[in-house]
């Protein structure tokens, strides 16, 4: 049975999207040879202390987890990578702009965690300690085959996984699932989100920040506020 990308989206524990990226060598590192292990996926970008914070706690982790099935993905959000990449005992990545938009465009620090089963079980943005994620990881390491752990509790300040469709990725306002407006509408809603500056703070219209800042939970749900007010009126 195929499953829709909508409806992997839209789980509880949603299949975490594919990639294919080069490392520091020009070698692609894919998802899905690690698929049958627990991984970690860590966003660094240059500049960010916390970041490297995590990712000692992270290399802690991989040498006491590893011979468990335990696995740490690094991506970066710019073009650079660690200087000393070599040392983490993990591989690190270049992202590009794809597949951050299929992760929800996340802002650096982030982490993702991934059960043997290929789906995202915790997702803690921002600095996240070794042992806030332990907890996690010990559940998704006590598992077998692809069967989904749907008593998984998350622990410390884990967020609710919400990746966009595809239908909101390829949007004209990112984030906002718009196939079911006419184009009067959708030019109405654009009208009325450049016309509104962005609760954020960001100094932009809610627009604007939408398509340079695709990544904010703000400007988004006040976006969808006003997407929910013209499909109301349609109805």
């Amino acid at each position: 049975m195929t499953i829709s990308l909508e409806s992997q989206q839209a789980a509880v524990h949603p299949f975490a999207p594919a990639f294919a990226l080069k490392d520091a060598h020009d070698q692609a590192i894919s998802l899905a040879d690690y698929t049958g292990k627990v991984t970690i996926l860590t966003l660094w970008k240059p500049s960010c202390l916390l970041c490297e914070r995590e990712l000692s706690n992270l290399t802690v982790l991989l040498n006491k987890y590893a011979a468990q099935g335990m696995a740490v993905i690094g991506i970066s959000t710019d073009n650079l990578l660690p200087q000393d990449s070599f040392k983490l005992g993990f591989p690190f990545v270049r992202g590009d702009k794809k597949t951050l938009d299929e992760y929800g465009s996340p802002v650096a620090p982030a982490i993702f965690l991934i059960g043997r089963d290929r789906r995202i079980y915790s997702k803690h943005s921002d600095y996240v300690s070794a042992a806030a994620l332990e907890p996690e990881i010990s559940q998704l390491l006590a598992t077998t085959g692809a069967a989904e752990l749907t008593a998984f509790k998350p622990s410390g300040k884990a967020e609710k996984i919400e990746l966009p469709t595809e239908k909101e990725l390829n949007a004209e306002v990112p984030g906002i699932d718009i196939s079911a407006l006419s184009s009067s509408q959708i030019k109405a809603l654009e009208a009325t989100l450049d016309a509104k500056p962005c609760p954020c703070g960001c100094g932009n219209t809610m627009l604007t920040c939408r398509r340079r800042h695709a990544e904010c939970p703000t400007s988004r749900a006040a976006a969808q506020e006003e997407w929910k007010k013209l499909l109301n009126e349609s109805k």
